[in-house]
């Protein structure tokens, strides 16, 4: 009788086993991830001439209405930082905030609204297309951007650097310094993008 009970039990567990595998919700699939620069052949000629550039308040994921939140005004900080780092000289972001301080926040960061509104050479225009957080069990934030460069004069894209579903795996050392989580995985992403600038001279 025992043994009866016992193989009983063992065959439940063993179709539970089998029904939980069934059931269970298997890890998401990454999208398959773009990274891709696009140069315009007058970029060459004209980059000296780009003195003053205006970066534009960057875009958020959509569906997402924080337009003022921490990621996109890091994302936005370190691009100006990295394009004075190449020799370019963009004004100064409290400047651009302040004249655009009563516009839509749409209109803030929308090139065809501002050309030539600051009587700048070029505008840099950021996107935040994508966080996610749905890996970060496995360390990891799926992370879309865009960066382009437009020329004031012509309104031409002289330069974009497009980052489609690249995974950032969140660094070990992450935890052992001042910063967030999201403010490393935003670092990353602004190397990411600026990798292939051309410095202005």
């Amino acid at each position: 009788m025992k043994l009866i009970i016992c193989t009983h039990l063992a065959l439940f567990l063993a179709l539970t086993v089998v029904a939980a595998g069934c059931y269970s919700v298997p890890p998401p699939k990454k999208p398959e991830e773009v990274v891709r620069t696009d140069t315009n052949p007058e970029f060459a000629k004209v980059r000296s001439d780009l003195v003053d550039i205006v970066v534009l308040a960057a875009r958020p994921p959509e569906g997402n209405p924080d337009r003022d939140g921490p990621h996109l005004r890091r994302l936005r900080r370190l691009v100006y930082e990295g394009l004075i780092e190449r020799g370019y000289s963009p004004y100064k972001l409290s400047y651009v905030d302040q004249t655009t301080a009563t516009e839509d926040p749409e209109k803030r960061s929308d090139p065809d609204y501002n050309f030539k509104r600051f009587d700048e050479d070029a505008l840099v225009v950021l996107s935040l297309n994508e966080w996610n957080e749905r890996y970060l069990k496995e360390g990891s934030i799926l992370v879309s951007a865009t960066l382009s460069l437009l020329h004031s004069k012509t309104k031409d894209k002289l330069w974009m650097r497009e980052i489609r579903h690249r995974l950032y795996k969140i660094p070990p050392t992450a935890n052992d310094v001042s910063l967030t989580i999201n403010e490393v995985v935003i670092d990353l992403v602004v190397k990411d993008l600026l990798a292939d600038l051309p410095s202005r001279t």
